[in-house]
């Protein structure tokens, strides 16, 4: 326990890792608050409000169409809308008065993908001023068919994959429930923390090892009574402790300050009901669930690649080429993402370490796709196949960056 004692303090005493862990507070706090700055809104004045003004506006708005998602209330709200625009011989939301967006904003929050589970003739999105109001009555019998069908036709040569999601939605609570002021806006800026937190956290252990290489630190260390592979295994879970303990800490900080700002009540809003998601989602959880299984998520991934970077660490002499690569491995799924083709993508990123918050790559925005893997008949949802890999990684990564640090003058 001394030895462990030891090595937190020198992880943790340097200037560089005070810096880091005094900014990823800060950049949390900053980043909680965000997004109520950007809600704007008008009162029935005209007059503009901003920031939780709007959001509480916004809230009394909704007021209406809050609680149980029936089809009844759908239908209703699908009506409103359609009746708002014939009112003022409108085609598109430019052509209403001011006067007319509250009537709208008050009833959309349960029309999102409507067009998506009522499509066209040609299987198109259709316009929600098209829609029959008289097909909403079989809302909820239309979902799970149309999650069958659009999963379906994305793999057609692959069967299977409609009853997979179909499998999937089973498990998904009916009647939705809808929350005013539940935004997924702050899922996003999860993602975007998580990112950062993710950065933070590879510049602290890139020179776990990689330090005392360049410094000569490490020939004299390999001679204690410690022994080679318990120094190893006391940084790995040094490092370890420090990052999860940190990376927890701003996480549940940025929720804690976000649902005070936003309202406890928003997380019972079901992920259906959030326009980040709709109806069409597989996801089994209300707004509150989601929060803790891609924090959940955001943690796991922020681990597997400490230990990826620990590997570096060890493989690497010297301090600016460890950090150098670190800072990569990070990237490196948003670069995969911008430059190979999808079917490439999938596979690529699934077993990198840092996918899971690497921005427009990261695991949360794959929720929102039917993307899969496959090969012959077993077929698993990219989200939990990078779920699954980053587990492994952990751990295996761990071992190979102990093993290497052991071998490396035996």
């Amino acid at each position: 326990m001394r030895l462990f004692a030891l090595e937190l303090k020198r992880l943790l005493k340097s200037r560089r890792s005070l810096l880091v862990v005094c900014f990823m507070l800060a950049f949390t706090i900053f980043m909680a608050w965000v997004p109520t700055s950007f809600i704007m809104s008008h009162d029935t004045a005209g007059n503009p409000l901003t920031g939780l003004d709007a959001l509480a506006y916004d809230k009394n708005l909704e007021q209406g169409i809050a609680g149980t998602g029936t089809p009844e209330k759908v239908q209703q709200a699908l009506t409103t809308y359609q009746d708002v625009f014939a009112r003022y011989n409108a085609e598109t939301t430019f052509d209403l008065p001011d006067e007319a967006y509250d009537e709208i904003n008050a009833v959309q929050g349960l029309l999102f993908d409507l067009g998506d589970l009522y499509p066209d003739k040609n299987g198109q999105t259709q316009p929600w001023l098209e829609i029959d109001p008289d097909e909403v009555t079989s809302y909820y019998e239309t979902i799970p068919l149309r999650v069958a069908a659009i999963s379906q036709a994305q793999y057609p040569a692959v069967s299977g994959v409609g009853d997979y999601f179909a499998a999937l939605y089973a498990q998904v609570d009916t009647p939705f429930n809808y929350v005013p002021g539940a935004d997924a806006t702050t899922l996003d800026y999860l993602i975007l923390l998580s990112f950062v937190l993710l950065l933070c956290c590879a510049l602290i252990t890139a020179p776990v090892f990689s330090s005392d290489y360049q410094t000569g630190a490490d020939d004299i260390q390999r001679c204690t009574k410690s022994g080679r592979a318990r120094l190893g295994w006391t940084r790995v879970f040094a490092s370890l402790l420090i990052c999860g303990v940190l990376t927890s800490v701003c996480l549940a900080l940025y929720w804690c300050i976000s649902n005070s700002l936003y309202g406890w009540e928003v997380t019972d809003a079901s992920a259906q009901m959030l326009a980040l998601f709709g109806p069409l989602t597989p996801l089994p959880f209300d707004f509150g669930g989601l929060q803790i299984l891609f924090s959940v998520l955001a943690l796991l991934t922020i681990l597997a690649t400490v230990c990826a970077v620990l590997l570096l660490s060890s493989r690497l002499k010297n301090l600016v080429a460890a950090t150098g690569c670190a800072l990569l491995l990070c990237f490196l799924p948003v670069l995969v993402y911008m430059t190979l083709p999808a079917i490439v993508v999938d596979w690529v990123n699934t077993f990198l370490p840092s996918t899971g918050v690497a921005l427009q790559a990261c695991t949360l925005y794959a929720t929102r796709y039917y993307n899969i893997l496959h090969l012959g008949d077993l077929i698993c949802w990219t989200p939990i196949a990078t779920s699954i890999a980053g587990a492994v990684e952990l751990v295996l990564f761990a071992i190979l960056a102990v093993v290497n640090y052991v071998r490396r003058h035996a």
